[in-house]
Order: structure tokens, then C-alpha cells, then sequence
């Protein structure tokens, strides 16, 4: 196991060892080392928020984590880290259903970018 995921949560957490396969699924998919330390880190937070078995993961535990971090950017890592192992875990059989399904998506609204500013205006 992941001696992190082992350090930071425990081995009898209930999500632990499908953590540990999911990173081991990612690094044998090519994923960087750095996606998958940042994406360890940020479902190490999610698995501190739910300690329940994987089969219990639905939509209501993933709203709460996911409104406690409201004040983050809507698009999110974290997110995108949660709804990356939950399409893993119904891929592996583990779910029957992505809890992520029933949340909607938020839009980051886009912005206009801006003209450049002309030397007489900084004066």
C-alpha cells in the first residue's frame, strides 16, 4: 500500500485500498508523478470526509465534501480528482452507479480578456 495513503488515513480505512489501486491503475496508465501525488493528496482529504465502505460513496457524501469546498476555484482538482475515482470505481464494478452523475457540473463563467493598455494611458 501507498505508505502515504497508509500514513495519512490507515490501512483499515474502508477507502484506503481502492485508493492505492486506483493510483497504481494511474501510474500504469502513463499518469505523471505529479498528477498522481496531487490527486493522492486530494482524495486522501475526500476519504477523510467519507469514511464509509466505497459502496455507501453516493451522491449526498460528495455534496458535502464538495460544498466544504465551496470557496475553491469551480473547476476544481479536487473535484476532477473525486469524479476520476468514482468512474474508476463503477469501471471496477465497485459502484453501481457515479455518484458524480447527479451533480451538476458548475460553469466558470468566462471572461473577456482585456486590452492591452496604451502608453498614454499609464501617464
Amino acid at each position: 500500500m501507498d505508505p502515504v495513503i497508509a500514513e495519512q488515513l490507515g490501512r483499515a480505512h474502508p477507502l484506503a485500498r481502492h485508493l492505492d489501486d486506483f493510483l497504481t491503475d494511474l501510474a500504469n496508465a502513463g499518469a505523471s508523478a505529479h498528477t498522481r501525488r496531487a490527486y493522492r493528496s486530494d482524495l486522501i482529504a475526500f476519504a477523510a470526509h467519507h469514511g464509509e465502505e466505497i459502496a455507501e460513496l453516493t451522491a449526498a457524501p460528495v455534496r458535502a465534501y464538495l460544498a466544504e469546498l465551496a470557496e475553491l476555484s469551480p473547476a476544481s482538482r479536487k473535484r476532477a480528482a473525486v469524479a476520476s475515482f468514482a468512474k474508476w470505481a463503477v469501471r471496477h464494478d465497485l459502484l453501481n452507479t457515479n455518484p458524480m452523475d447527479r451533480i451538476d457540473t458548475v460553469k466558470v463563467p468566462k471572461t473577456l480578456p482585456r486590452p492591452p493598455t496604451s502608453p498614454r494611458s499609464s501617464r
